[in-house]
């Protein structure tokens, strides 16, 4: 990952390294998810789904906004698993805990679905 700029770094609370590897974990997961989720939006050729608002929490990181953001527009859809493992990685690194069981809970309802 290539290393970001000191004006787009979350501010004061990025100080710890380990906290960096954490944020960079999460970002990374939410950044594959949304590519899934432009894949179930292709499928239903919809152009009611806007991903602006994710990308510009994302743009701020605000991961947990982009998280929970990116969630409300997939309850609308049909997302393969892949999707839902990718939130409940980024929620698990995050620390939330519930949210990651709920995500878990999708994914493992998509992969019994086939």
């Amino acid at each position: 990952m290539a290393e970001l700029s000191k004006s787009k770094r979350p501010s004061n609370i990025m100080t710890d390294p380990s906290l960096w590897k954490i944020w960079g974990v999460a970002e990374a997961n939410l950044k594959d998810a949304r590519r899934y989720l432009v894949e179930s939006i292709a499928e239903i050729d919809s152009d009611r789904y806007s991903l602006t608002q994710f990308d510009e929490y994302l743009s701020q990181n605000e991961l947990g906004l982009a998280l929970g953001e990116i969630a409300s527009i997939a309850e609308e859809l049909v997302c393969k698993a892949a999707f839902w493992r990718r939130l409940e990685a980024a929620a698990e690194v995050m620390g939330r805990t519930q949210a990651a069981a709920k995500y878990r809970e999708k994914f493992l309802a998509e992969v019994n679905r086939h």
